[in-house]
């Protein structure tokens, strides 16, 4: 055999540029294809994760008012004599859940000092929210990240530091909605701010099933003021979870909720926050509502 076969055996031919550009393309046409795929495939993730623990959470609530005579949970405490008013010295119904003992204690943070930033590691957190910093709850637009942030508040007994990431269909006031009852959403403030006496509760037994309860979001959507509280933080926010007083979890489309297809902050009666008084909005689970019957207390 000559010198130059064997040279030729030994060192097999090389790509050619226009091979290797074939390949690299041919690398990034799939790579343009399966990225968004497992993008969407772990945001999808994020969002089972999230109607899990708001079904974990409506079951909370569901013990609760096993406990207490079939009443819902109150949104929040209010001590009228207080000259501290804040979410780390009032019971908000998520500490109540723990205080009362229907949720696992383990992974509440109970740590000495409390931690800087937001906690992760309970039934709380939405995978699909913001963990960077705690929310003011005073969100300004439909993508504000206030509305993505968690909400932190204090356990009154057990002292236990609880970032909450879910809001409750609630008012700090008995104002309620106009052309209802005083307490008009099953989520209230004991007391309201404009009645130290008035210590009324919703029973969950006389609350419709499809009535809103908890929301992806921060503290309460005040009623009829404030949707931009309402966040549509999962599928490019486009969506947004639901919990509905019959333990039901469902994603519903943030444009078809209250403030879905305004731009701009509301904090005063306008049209978009009126929206909550909507009649129902049509979904496939059957309606979305948020505003108790005018026959109930």
């Amino acid at each position: 055999m000559s010198e130059r076969c064997r040279s030729r055996r030994s060192h097999p031919a090389a790509f050619t540029l226009i091979e290797l550009c074939v390949v690299m393309t041919v690398i990034v046409i799939l790579l343009a294809i399966l990225l968004p795929a497992l993008g969407a495939a772990r945001e999808s993730a994020r969002s089972a994760r999230c109607l899990a623990n708001l079904h974990e959470l409506g079951i909370a609530h569901l013990s609760y008012a096993g406990i207490f005579n079939n009443y819902i949970v109150p949104a929040e405490y209010r001590d009228p004599l207080s000259s501290d008013p804040t979410p780390e010295t009032m019971g908000m119904w998520n500490t109540t859940l723990v205080d009362v003992g229907v949720l696992a204690i383990t992974n509440i943070s109970k740590q000495v000092p409390v931690p800087a930033n937001p906690i992760t590691s309970t039934v709380f957190y939405c995978p699909s929210g913001d963990s960077d910093a705690k929310s003011d709850g005073l969100p300004h637009s439909l993508d504000d990240v206030e509305a993505r942030r968690p909400r932190r508040s204090t356990s009154t007994l057990l002292k236990a530091t609880v970032d909450c990431w879910y809001g409750i269909n609630g008012a700090t006031s008995s104002g309620g909605v106009p052309g209802k009852s005083s307490h008009s959403l099953p989520g209230r403030r004991i007391p309201p701010d404009n009645d130290d006496n008035d210590f009324q509760l919703a029973r969950m037994s006389d609350v419709p099933a499809d009535i809103v309860l908890l929301y992806d979001g921060v503290f309460m959507n005040q009623s009829n003021v404030d949707p931009f509280r309402v966040n549509g933080r999962h599928k490019n926010g486009t969506m947004t979870n639901l919990l509905f007083v019959g333990g039901h979890a469902e994603s519903v489309a943030r444009r078809l909720l209250p403030g879905g297809t305004t731009l701009g902050y509301v904090d005063t009666p306008s049209t978009v926050a009126v929206e909550f008084t909507m009649p129902t909005v049509a979904q496939k689970f059957g309606r979305v509502r948020w505003i108790l019957p005018s026959s109930l207390p």
